[in-house]
């Protein structure tokens, strides 16, 4: 079986000027044995891995990129994870559902400014079973969509638990 893309996205994968840079491992083992840039982390793979050279049950991933907000506004993130996955942005860990919880998760409202830079990683794991991976964000001016990010770099100062709105 193909790996699917989630339908709603159509987004291309590949080579991309900017984007999540993804990396993909098996079970515990440190190194990643796959490196791509993705235009969004929005994957249901099912029962299928990633790729070829990974197993469908005892992998791992972990996404970096900048987000820039395309309006000053509360966001919330919608993070949807079978089997565990947590979310940082500038290194403050916004939603957590790595070892046990729920499948979805939905961030506290947090402002984010216009044209900032902020640094976002997810880790991702797979152990069994049906594997899906996506992270949405929503404001007051933006339907929930999928995160894209430009690249990787550096964030523009700090962020805080009390920049909630």
């Amino acid at each position: 079986m193909p790996i699917r893309r989630r339908p709603k996205t159509g987004l291309p994968v590949g080579h991309l000027t900017g984007g999540w840079q993804a990396e993909y491992g098996k079970g515990d083992a440190p190194r990643a044995l796959l490196k791509r840039t993705e235009a969004a982390i929005d994957w249901d793979w099912g029962a299928t891995p990633p790729a070829p050279e990974l197993d469908a049950d005892q992998f791992w991933a972990h996404w970096s990129g900048v987000l820039v907000p395309p309006e000053s506004d509360d966001y919330v993130f919608h993070l949807d994870a079978a089997d565990g996955a947590r979310f940082f942005l500038n290194g403050l860990l916004l939603a957590d559902c790595y070892n046990s919880g729920p499948d979805k998760l939905d961030t506290p409202p947090l402002h984010l400014e216009k044209g900032k830079r902020y640094l976002a990683t997810l880790d991702f794991t797979s152990h069994f079973g049906q594997s899906r991976c996506a992270l949405l964000w929503s404001s007051k001016t933006l339907r929930a969509e999928p995160v894209r990010a430009l690249g990787t770099g550096d964030a523009d100062g700090e962020l805080s638990p009390w920049d909630s709105g």
